[in-house]
């Protein structure tokens, strides 16, 4: 096995990794039809290809054909917030057989090769519980796992929302409430083994304050297009944000929609705003003429996959975070 950096090759590498590469994006959403999956991955490959900083190889055969690629790049963000020079895997996948796990492992271990040259302290990577060649490889080159996730899809061109059962009010955000909101990511998340707390190497102080920074950003709009706000008896109890996802600029056959943070303040729990918050945030993508809805959650967390269950949401995917630490 003969694993190169792509962009120094004269190969076709960009057209055969469309062709052949499983993994591509929401390639577990049905509604996405290959011709959007193929689309939106040739995007990713060029913005890959342009990066300075990123890595991109491929592993060929003794064909010689390509039968496996993996990317990485250095994420900015968390690499100022921990103070560690963090990276991240974008891509590992292989498909020619019957070499899969050999490919896979050939990969990883370049990749980690790779990443020490750059002085990277740590990599990280969500692989899909489909690829299992590639996990064992992950494992077999020092990654451990952090975190477990499932995937679940509303579809709302198909599915009826359902009726409000609380009392309470949802309603948009303001930026009155941007503190407060602030003050409650701070406190939730702490208690819950999400891949970050999970961390032993991580300074537990920076992700503490992780989830507060993620909300702040969210309440500015730069990684969230909405943010639906709880309020019981006039008082601030929870939140969830998402993002608008559109057809992509014309790049995907459906426009979709993504929730990302969610929380609920203890003390209002188990009173049915959970399913209602999710409720709220249906109606706004409806509003927007979004085709499906789709949420990462923790395996972990039966009582928010119960509400989604009840609501109609199905599991469509699942799969683990990984860290390695190289220092």
């Amino acid at each position: 096995m003969n694993i190169v950096d792509l962009r120094k090759t004269d190969a076709d590498w960009q057209n055969d990794i469309l062709a052949r590469y499983p993994f591509q994006p929401y390639w577990w959403v049905r509604q996405v039809t290959r011709q959007s999956q193929q689309n939106l991955m040739r995007r990713q490959l060029e913005k890959i290809a342009a990066d300075e900083t990123a890595v991109v190889l491929g592993a060929y055969n003794h064909q010689p054909e390509l039968a496996g690629f993996a990317a990485m790049a250095p994420l900015a963000w968390d690499t100022e917030h921990f103070g560690l020079n963090v990276w991240r895997v974008s891509h590992l996948g292989v498909w020619a057989k019957p070499q899969q796990r050999e490919t896979a492992c050939a990969l990883a271990q370049k990749l980690i090769r790779e990443a020490r040259q750059r002085e990277a302290a740590t990599l990280h990577i969500w692989a899909s519980l489909n690829d299992i060649n590639a996990i064992h490889a992950l494992e077999e080159v020092g990654f451990r796992t952090m975190e477990a996730q499932v995937f679940w899809l509303f579809d709302l061109q198909r599915q009826p929302i359902p009726e409000q059962i609380t009392t309470a009010t949802f309603r948009p955000h303001q930026a009155a409430d941007v503190e407060t909101l602030v003050a409650l990511a701070r406190q939730v998340y702490t208690p819950i083994p999400n891949r970050f707390h999970a961390d032993p190497h991580l300074p537990k102080a920076a992700c503490d304050e992780l989830y507060a920074k993620w909300l702040r950003n969210s309440c500015s709009g730069e990684v969230a297009d909405y943010i639906s706000v709880i309020e019981v008896d006039g008082k601030v109890v929870g939140y969830g944000t998402l993002r608008f996802l559109d057809d992509q600029d014309g790049l995907c056959n459906v426009r979709m929609g993504q929730f990302m943070l969610g929380a609920i303040d203890p003390a209002f729990r188990q009173k049915g705003l959970h399913d209602d918050l999710l409720r709220s945030m249906l109606v706004w993508l409806k509003e927007q003429q979004t085709d499906v809805a789709f949420v990462g959650t923790q395996t972990n967390n039966a009582a928010a996959q119960s509400g989604m269950a009840r609501m109609g949401w199905r599991p469509v995917s699942g799969g683990l975070s990984l860290h390695v630490w190289l220092a």
